[in-house]
């Protein structure tokens, strides 16, 4: 063979190879690259959505984030899974519903252990997630990321598990922590997750904007329910009894708001300053909201699932995206399982041997189904910590609302209107709903590991720190 022509030929075939592969090679550089280095999510205990300006509120409450906002995925239609920190906490770390990872309310204080210094010692009992539970840090640490939680009050960590560290301390340390932890390790794959307790009652904690809050709602100042009370029996616990009025409440609560905004403003320009936002996943949320007297109770009770509750807002930055995007579909807490994992490559497929998970890829949102339902629960447990049968549950879709309390035959109807719920007796108008409704309650029910149960913890805790965490409502 003419030797000019195999080396033709052979030319021919090496450049043929390039053709090919060239472009799969660039295609998983690309999705390598568009890993995020670092993923920080910032939440806001108790932040209701309809108290920001990209919400719609008409007070100056989050002026950073409105205006980062018009950078971001702005979920309008999100919801918690449960009434409180504790249930909903855990959805978020696993993807789990709360019939599924099964954390709930439960605590219980045992007798005087004993006395050390000026504090007495007491035995609390309280429930931690399950160690055969995986949360998504788990799996960002198999894929080489650290991972911090900051955090303000106790327990909060048996409901995240496997960090590398965890900082409990007060939250207007965080910044100044945060920073130090990026410097110290910018060089590798980070997850920061930052649990603000603010705007957490008893709203007080106001760290010296107060004045500067007034002076940029002095117009509206006057426009809060001064005239309605604080309901019975809230008006007795400790943190309602500073306050005379609902109005005074809500204006105290503006202002831990206003602050938190103040502090993602740092962490922002802090990322700004290094460069490093177009290599970042951010995340903004709360993990429930609170109730002001709308339907005679205030705070965030573990038996109410009112929208005032349960939609919370949800905030994405990704480089993936630019400029706004204002999406009004129904997702919920259990996404941002899904949606870190898929960001930094995983199969969340691998996942569902053992449990049925109903989580979607919110950076997919084109994919996110027009009619889509989510559900929140308080379910019925006893004094030793053992689920029963359902207690308080709903089903949430765009417009309409189902309660079911205790038995599937006991449901009520509503549509929201203007973000108010109107009851309906006519039930044909919510058949696709109920069907929905039924099939993934079905699903829920039966998709969690046999026997599964929490984790009953004992920890030992001054009286200082034990009637902190009674104010803030989390021992009873």
């Amino acid at each position: 063979m003419n030797i000019a022509l195999v080396k033709r030929l052979i030319s021919i075939f090496f450049i043929s190879i390039l053709i090919i592969f060239t472009p799969i090679l660039f295609f998983k550089l690309h999705l390598i690259n568009n890993k995020p280095k670092y993923i920080i999510m910032v939440l806001a205990d108790s932040l209701r959505p309809d108290h920001m300006g990209c919400y719609g509120y008409d007070k100056i409450t989050t002026p950073f984030i409105d205006e980062k906002s018009k950078e971001a995925l702005v979920f309008k239609s999100a919801f918690t899974t449960g009434s409180w920190t504790r249930s909903a906490i855990p959805s978020l770390f696993t993807g789990l519903y709360v019939f599924q990872h099964k954390i709930s309310r439960f605590d219980k204080e045992e007798t005087i252990d004993e006395n050390k210094g000026n504090f007495k010692k007491k035995i609390f009992i309280y429930e931690a997630l399950p160690d055969n539970i995986l949360t998504f840090v788990e799996i960002l640490k198999n894929y080489g990321y650290k991972c911090y939680a900051l955090y303000n009050f106790e327990i909060i960590d048996d409901f995240m598990q496997k960090f590398d560290k965890y900082i409990n301390v007060g939250e207007d340390k965080f910044i100044k922590i945060f920073k130090k932890l990026f410097n110290d390790n910018k060089n590798e794959n980070i997850f920061f997750y930052l649990h603000f307790i603010s705007p957490h009652s008893p709203y007080i904690n106001f760290y010296e904007i107060s004045e500067e809050f007034e002076s940029l709602n002095k117009k509206n100042i006057k426009n809060y329910p001064y005239d309605i009370k604080i309901p019975f029996p809230y008006s007795e616990e400790e943190a309602f009894k500073m306050y005379k009025n609902v109005g005074e409440c809500m204006l105290g609560y503006d202002k831990e708001i206003f602050w938190v905004d103040k502090q993602f403003k740092k962490l922002w320009n802090f990322l700004e300053e290094e460069k490093v936002l177009k290599n970042s996943l951010i995340i903004f949320l709360a993990d429930h909201g609170e109730e002001f007297a709308e339907y005679g109770g205030m705070s965030h009770s573990g038996h109410r699932l009112f929208d005032e509750i349960i939609h919370i807002p949800l905030i994405i930055w990704s480089f993936k995206y630019k400029g706004s995007n204002h999406v009004d579909r129904v997702v919920s807490i259990i996404d941002l399982f899904p949606t870190i994992l898929a960001s930094i490559g995983y199969d969340i497929n691998k996942l569902k041997k053992d449990f049925k998970y109903f989580g979607i890829n919110l950076l997919k949102i084109n994919r996110i189904p027009e009619n889509r339902g989510v559900i929140a629960e308080v379910p019925r447990i006893d004094a030793e910590g053992n689920f029963h049968d359902l207690g308080l549950i709903i089903y949430r879709t765009k417009n309409k609302k189902i309660y079911l309390d205790g038995d599937e035959k006991n449901m009520s109807y509503y549509k929201v209107i203007n973000n108010k719920e109107i009851k309906c007796e006519n039930e044909n108008e919510f058949q696709n709903e109920k069907i929905s409704f039924l099939n993934i309650l079905q699903k829920v029910r039966y998709s969690y590991i046999k026997g599964i149960k929490p984790n009953i913890k004992k920890s030992t805790i001054v009286s200082r720190s034990l009637d902190r965490l009674k104010s803030l409502g989390y021992l009873h």
